[in-house]
């Protein structure tokens, strides 16, 4: 636009101010202008070596809203965030994990990162690189089924979640799901038995397990059970006999 062109040169001058504030308006700046501001991008690149986590971070953003090329800018992107990943503050860390997390449907070492991140002493880091690895798809389930054994009950709760809400894309988790049966944690086997009837008939290899959880200790888990063998529906039937049994319950 007019505007965008007028403001660019003024902008381009100011991204090397001593104040970082001000680096950070510029660049929040150019990103707010999308791809008017693509004249920015060698500078903005530059600016991913900067001495400020923020300033790299939000550089990062920027080149992402300019090109819309997560694909293209994943190898660059991906080793600046990685050394960010540990930064003390966990406000940078969750802006990092949010970036990564549009990176990693491209890029097999950001959804490495982000089940690394899944496992973040902050819950709010943990459950924005959860969410990121079911909005990554088929290439996180591995990592949302090593999280399915993980010592920490919120980063197993988080994986399972994220396998129930992926549905049938999470085929390949149905041998781990079929474990978090057994999980000592009532909510982990609740969801696990949510995610398996969400399976539908993928999930016949379930029904023994199933069939047992039928009588859990916990009655939403009992629940939970019946209700995703009736999901899988004919492949099912030897669960007739428990599911009659289980009416009484």
């Amino acid at each position: 636009t007019k505007d965008a062109k007028t403001a660019l040169p003024v902008l381009l001058k100011c991204m090397q101010d001593e104040d970082e504030h001000v680096r950070v308006g510029v660049i929040n700046a150019l990103a707010m202008m999308g791809a008017d501001a693509k004249p920015a991008e060698a500078d903005l690149k530059t600016m991913l070596s900067d001495s400020v986590a923020l300033i790299r971070i939000k550089a990062a953003e920027a080149l992402l809203e300019i090109t819309k090329d997560p694909k293209g800018l994943a190898p660059l992107l991906v080793p600046v965030l990685e050394k960010l990943a540990g930064n003390e503050d966990a406000g940078i860390r969750a802006e990092v994990v949010a970036l990564i997390g549009q990176l990693g449907i491209h890029d097999a070492k950001a959804v490495e990162l982000l089940q690394i991140a899944s496992r973040d002493k902050d819950a709010n880091v943990g459950q924005i690189a959860t969410s990121a690895l079911y909005h990554a798809g088929d290439p996180a389930v591995p990592s949302l089924m090593k999280g399915l054994t993980d010592l920490n009950v919120q980063v197993r709760f988080r994986s399972v979640t994220a396998l129930a809400q992926m549905g049938a894309r999470a085929e390949k988790a149905i041998p781990a799901l079929i474990n978090a049966l057994s999980d000592s944690d009532i909510s982990i086997r609740w969801e696990a038995a949510l995610a398996l009837g969400k399976m539908k008939s993928l999930a016949k290899p379930a029904v023994d397990k199933l069939i047992d959880a039928l009588e859990d200790p916990a009655y939403q888990v009992r629940l939970m059970a019946a209700e995703a063998l009736g999901e899988i529906g004919p492949d099912a039937k030897a669960a007739l006999d428990a599911l009659k049994k289980a009416q009484n319950d």
